[in-house]
C-alpha cells in the first residue's frame, strides 16, 4: 500500500502501543485495520503529523552537533535565512557563522 509502520508508545498514563502508518494514506479505509487487539483507528489531520501531540505524546528532542534541543534542555537560539535563495547567500551566512562560533551562557 505504499505505507510505512512507525511503532510508538503512548504515554497517556497507559502503555498501549500505537501504530503510525507514513505515507499517503488517503486512499486506506481505517475500517481496515479493526480487529482483534484495536482499540481505535483514527487520522492524523495536525500539519506537522510527525511533530504534533495527536500523534506522538512524547516531546521531540534533536541534536545538533551534541548540543540537544528541546524540552527539558537549555534555550537555544537559531538564526538564518527562512528560504535559500542563492548558493552565494547560504555560503556568505555559513561563513559569518563560522568566525562568531558558538556561544554558551
Amino acid at each position: 500500500m505504499d505505507c510505512k509502520p512507525d511503532i510508538l508508545r503512548q504515554v497517556d498514563g497507559e502503555n498501549l502501543p500505537i501504530v503510525g502508518i507514513l505515507g499517503d494514506c488517503s486512499k486506506l479505509d481505517p475500517d481496515y485495520f479493526f480487529g482483534e487487539g484495536i482499540d481505535e483507528v483514527k487520522r492524523v489531520t495536525a500539519p506537522y503529523k510527525l511533530a504534533s501531540r495527536q500523534y506522538r505524546a512524547d516531546y521531540t528532542e534533536v541534536k545538533v552537533d551534541g548540543i540537544k534541543i528541546g524540552q527539558g534542555n537549555p534555550l537555544v537560539i537559531m538564526a538564518g535565512p527562512c528560504a535559500v535563495e542563492s548558493e552565494e547567500q547560504i555560503l556568505r551566512i555559513a561563513r559569518e557563522v563560522k568566525t562568531r562560533g558558538r556561544s554558551n551562557f
